[in-house]
């Protein structure tokens, strides 16, 4: 009988740790979660949604309550849910421009937009945006630019090549050709600096086989941002190829070099 006791505790407490793991929203308006940034100097994360948003459901039960994710962001924000459909958030929708949900929100404490997700986004896609937002990691364009200082720098070139295939799937039209250019010019130096026999290490194939999509799936579908207007929106298709296919182009690449000598590479 003490041992059911105890094993019963022992559930209880396991169920506590996971419900304080998760991303703690406050409860009450946007002005008043705002006020609550300012007095405790934090910045102020919204994740506006609506009840029909099928994307929004996905994010609420299986992103906010991984516990990594809810620890950075009890620690690092005052965390919002904004019904876009309520009379009491038009206002704020509108000021935010928010047409696609679910859209994700990085505030400072003056209001001040510091980062935009709009969709259905991993786990490692929502976590990089917010330490972008507190600063601990940089922006995509200026982790390039260091990049260009540092042109030995494996580690960035590495950083980089991981992130681009999200960060191009949110580009559109001269950009997104822009930095696929940029992105494609960047791989062969990496391979140049980098000695192949050093690419046989976790990082490098965690990056081939990891989910680098903008897009993430629930019940074998794809999730792509929602209209207000409920119907599915078309959403950012990927333009460049992920690592898992980059890698493999890599050793045949540095084949056709030995082979070939030196040229230039492209898609």
């Amino acid at each position: 009988m003490k041992q059911l006791k105890l094993l019963f505790v022992g559930l209880l407490l396991v169920a506590a740790n996971g419900l304080f793991a998760q991303i703690t929203f406050t409860e009450g308006t946007f002005e008043e979660a705002l006020a609550k940034a300012k007095a405790e100097k934090k910045n102020l994360f919204i994740d506006f949604y609506a009840n029909w948003c099928g994307p929004c459901k996905v994010m609420a039960a299986q992103v906010f309550t991984i516990p990594p994710v809810g620890d950075y962001f009890n620690e690092h924000f005052i965390n919002c849910k904004l019904d876009c459909d309520a009379a009491a958030n038009k206002e704020v929708v509108k000021r935010y421009k928010v047409e696609s949900l679910p859209t994700l929100m990085f505030l400072d404490s003056k209001g001040e937009v510091l980062r935009t997700l709009v969709g259905a986004v991993t786990p490692d896609v929502l976590m990089l945006e917010a330490q972008i937002a507190t600063g601990e990691e940089l922006p995509f364009e200026k982790l390039y630019e260091k990049s260009r200082k540092e042109k030995k720098n494996t580690e960035l070139q590495q950083k980089l090549l991981i992130r681009a295939p999200h960060f191009i799937g949110t580009q559109n039209g001269y950009n997104q050709e822009k930095w696929k250019v940029r992105i494609d010019a960047l791989f062969p130096e990496y391979l140049k600096t980098k000695k192949l026999e050093n690419m046989i290490n976790p990082t490098d194939f965690t990056s081939r086989n990891g989910k680098t999509r903008r897009d993430i799936r629930f019940r074998g579908q794809k999730l792509r941002p929602l209209r207000r207007s409920g119907r599915q929106g078309n959403g950012a298709k990927l333009p460049y190829r992920t690592l898992q296919h980059v890698y493999p182009a890599a050793l045949q690449y540095r084949q056709d070099r030995l082979q070939a000598g030196p040229r230039t590479h492209r898609r």
